[in-house]
């Protein structure tokens, strides 16, 4: 043995196999999902694989915690689970995280700090906050003898600092009688100097102490150096930043083919159904005899009659009376029907409306089991209202289907109704109303008023 290595020889430490840090912080994170992976784990993994800007691929979701950790570090993501309550779990995660505010390479503050760091000439590029071009890292220099050797900048800051060290040293010599060179000066001062002896040794010391600060930053920031990837430096004049906005594609039902004796795929959905009534077939008689339930009890679109129609997109038509049965004029709905086994797209709803405002329809009903993340705020078309009505899974039973529970078949959704009320200057406060507040053909003046707890959820954003 030779060497005696301690840790604050060297602050950075190479990663290795032994990832000694997980084990702990596994146990000691409060956990939302029964497996939940240790954020630590997931965060080795993607420093060590991606870059700022990169997309990370979850199939497994979850807690939702590489997602989780990729929204932290500036990674894009995509997760997948089959499970809602995965889903709902994690978007309530990351929604209600917050991270922080790292410093963009590409931004004027990440220039200004990277200039301080390596001591260079600001640059004069314009930036545009791209991610993709990373963070401003911390770093470690390695430092060996050539750097020292080569560096002229040291030779530059020793003459800048003799001509403030050599008067001082000078007087310290004829105020002691002594011939003191530079290396010889002692650290402390003798309590039988004079109080000017001792003020001129002070002075002198601190100078000297600048000058060595100054050549080992200049030596550090010629020397070679590794980033600390996992260290970004943070901007503290910012508050922590909240998740970026992303959407939640729906979950739409799985087709399950089988195999028989001779190896042949089975559509066992098909099978049960029977094979002379089609899934449009199934939704029809069903839509006739439940109707559509909306937000509102008293808002249930009962059909007087509901006839198949040859249209593109368009398959039935069904007429119902404004307002309930005790309705005055008879309105005529157009009725799109989704995929069985896929998700409604907005360009479908779109071509759909456009059927029906030519056909003259009053409304155009689409009934799916899902609907892409587009096409939540697509409400109307021109004159032609659009109301999305999610279908229940139960429906692939076809002839099995249970009775209980038939009025909430065809249920009308759509998203939080919110009000930005201004508050003064930048800042406004948005109000949530509930959902479907909106409620399809209803006139704005027979809406009802907020729910009287919607008030409480205010939150100032900027």
């Amino acid at each position: 043995m030779n060497y005696v290595r301690y840790f604050s020889d060297y602050p950075g430490l190479p990663l290795n196999n032994a990832w000694d840090d997980t084990a702990i912080a596994g146990w000691s994170e409060y956990k939302v999902y029964v497996a939940q992976t240790a954020r630590r784990v997931a965060e080795h993994c993607i420093l060590m694989t991606t870059d700022p800007g990169d997309l990370v691929l979850d199939p497994t979701c979850g807690a939702g915690t590489t997602s989780y950790v990729a929204e932290q570090w500036g990674r894009r993501w995509i997760t997948i689970d089959t499970s809602q309550v995965a889903l709902a779990l994690a978007c309530a995660r990351i929604m209600g995280a917050r991270y922080p505010y790292y410093l963009l390479a590409d931004s004027p503050e990440g220039q200004q700090k990277e200039t301080e760091i390596a001591r260079t000439t600001p640059p004069s590029a314009p930036t545009h906050g791209n991610v993709r071009l990373g963070f401003v890292y911390e770093r470690v220099p390695h430092i060996t003898l050539k750097f020292i050797a080569n560096n002229r900048e040291i030779d530059v800051i020793w003459e800048k600092f003799q001509q403030t060290l050599e008067p001082l040293r000078s007087k310290l010599n004829a105020a002691l009688g002594t011939t003191y060179e530079e290396w010889e000066i002692p650290r402390q001062s003798d309590d039988a100097w004079p109080e000017e002896v001792s003020r001129i040794h002070a002075d002198w010391w601190k100078h000297r102490i600048a000058r060595q600060k100054e050549i080992d930053a200049s030596i550090a920031a010629k020397a070679d150096y590794e980033y600390l990837y996992d260290k970004p430096c943070q901007d503290n004049k910012k508050v922590s930043r909240m998740a970026g906005p992303f959407t939640v594609e729906s979950v739409s039902p799985h087709r399950i083919l089988s195999a028989d004796e001779n190896d042949d795929l089975m559509d066992t959905v098909a099978k049960a159904r029977g094979e002379a009534q089609d899934f449009a077939s199934v939704v029809l008689e069903h839509l006739k005899t439940a109707g559509v339930q909306q937000l509102h009890k008293e808002d249930h679109i009962a059909f007087s009659s509901l006839t198949p129609w040859p249209g593109d997109l368009i398959c039935a038509e069904g007429r119902y009376g404004e307002g309930g049965d005790e309705a005055g004029a008879e309105k005529r709905a157009a009725v799109f029907i989704g995929s069985e086994f896929g998700t409604v797209p907005r360009a479908d709803l779109a071509a759909a409306a456009r059927e029906a405002a030519e056909a003259g329809f009053d409304m155009l009903i689409a009934c799916a089991f899902n609907y892409d993340a587009h096409a939540a705020d697509f409400n109307q078309l021109g004159r032609i209202p659009i109301l999305k009505a999610r279908m229940n899974a139960d429906l692939h039973m076809a002839g099995n289907l249970k009775t209980s529970g038939k009025g909430n078949l065809f249920v009308i959704f759509g998203e939080l109704d919110i009000d930005i009320l201004p508050v003064g200057g930048q800042w406004g406060c948005p109000t949530v109303r509930g959902q479907d507040q909106r409620r399809g053909h209803v006139p704005p003046q027979h809406r009802p008023d907020p729910q009287p707890w919607s008030r409480r959820h205010c939150l100032l954003v900027r």
